[in-house]
């Protein structure tokens, strides 16, 4: 499972050796500036597009990096989990959707974090 969490005026995305592997991409890190929203949308995977890297079973499992009408996304999502959704602007994804096993996870992030 990916792990997202604030640290200063970052967030960082970690994950395992196996996801690592999965998703061919090693942890990253995003500054707060490029955030515009978080938000929790089933819906979003229905759009994932084309696989670039990573790995991907339709329905089970999506990792790394997709394209949908020219706008790249980094993914690492597995069927059970909710997609949270954060939005950039000015980066080199247009979105992170990121699988979280809880629901109500978008609302305390945008209340929080993410900048206005």
């Amino acid at each position: 499972m990916a792990v997202a969490e604030w640290n200063g005026d970052r967030l960082h995305v970690q994950f395992g050796m196996w996801g690592q592997i999965a998703c061919l991409r090693k942890p990253f890190a995003v500054d707060a500036s490029h955030i515009v929203e978080v938000v929790h949308d089933e819906g979003i995977l229905k759009k994932l597009g084309w696989k670039l890297f990573g790995t991907g079973f339709p329905g089970l499992i999506a990792m790394g990096t997709y394209v949908w009408r020219g706008e790249r996304q980094f993914v690492y999502w597995k069927r059970g989990q909710n997609p949270l959704v954060v939005q950039l602007r000015d980066h080199y994804w247009k979105r992170l959707i990121i699988g979280w096993d809880a629901h109500g996870v978008a609302l305390s992030v945008r209340g929080t974090h993410a900048p206005k």
